[in-house]
């Protein structure tokens, strides 16, 4: 599902491309990924239908994605499902996150005792798909963003509790993120700051998938 996703997300680029071209600035911006990510839902929708590799219903990706144009000071940021996006912004200033938690709350629901199903990915329920998020941001030269998924910011209800409560990991999370700001600025440290961050949160207790992408701008 998620090879397919990211086929799908090239494939249409094309049908977009020329429109953000002309005009990058919001709220165009937002109005054309969001059509954008509307396209690939419905495709995949269409394709996991017509293929008996992705006949099951429950085939579904989750995505994150910016969208940016050299020589613009606007990005676009997309999700749909559990990703975050934060920035660290050139000068020093504080880290931040791009989604906000009651947005991406929208996107889930309780689905038993402290579980909680999510309900908004590629290849869900039309009327859950409209809680997706497109969101622009100003962004400036020397600025970081990164993308990762929930494992490394969110933390499960049902994590041992002999390792601290939810929210107290989920500060530890946070810690670790922010901690990666000043190296964010050195290029050639990056890969090695991410890998230890990575293996900080593992150490956590988490066992959710753990992933991280680095942009610059």
């Amino acid at each position: 599902a998620s090879r397919l996703c990211m086929e799908l997300l090239w494939t249409l680029k094309d049908e977009f491309e020329a429109e953000l071209l002309r005009d990058f600035e919001p709220p165009k911006l937002e109005s054309v990924v969001s059509r954008w990510m509307d396209r690939l839902h419905d495709a995949f929708v269409e394709r996991r239908g017509d293929s008996p590799a992705y006949a099951r219903e429950d085939a579904t990706a989750t995505l994150s994605f910016i969208v940016g144009k050299r020589g613009s000071t606007h990005i676009a940021c997309a999700s749909c499902g559990d990703s975050q996006v934060y920035v660290f912004p050139s000068g020093g200033k504080s880290t931040e996150s791009v989604f906000e938690r009651g947005e991406m709350d929208e996107q889930r629901k309780k689905s038993g005792q402290d579980a909680l199903k999510l309900l908004t990915h590629i290849g869900s329920d039309r009327s859950q798909w409209e809680k997706k998020i497109v969101k622009s941001r100003r962004v400036h030269y020397g600025d970081r963003l990164l993308l990762c998924t929930d494992g490394v910011f969110r933390a499960k209800h049902t994590e041992n509790p002999s390792r601290g409560d939810v929210g107290s990991m989920m500060n530890q999370k946070f810690a670790v993120i922010r901690s990666m700001s000043d190296v964010a600025r050195d290029e050639t440290a990056m890969g090695q700051a991410i890998d230890q961050a990575l293996k900080k949160i593992q150490e956590l207790g988490e066992p959710d998938d753990l992933t991280m992408v680095m942009a610059y701008i």
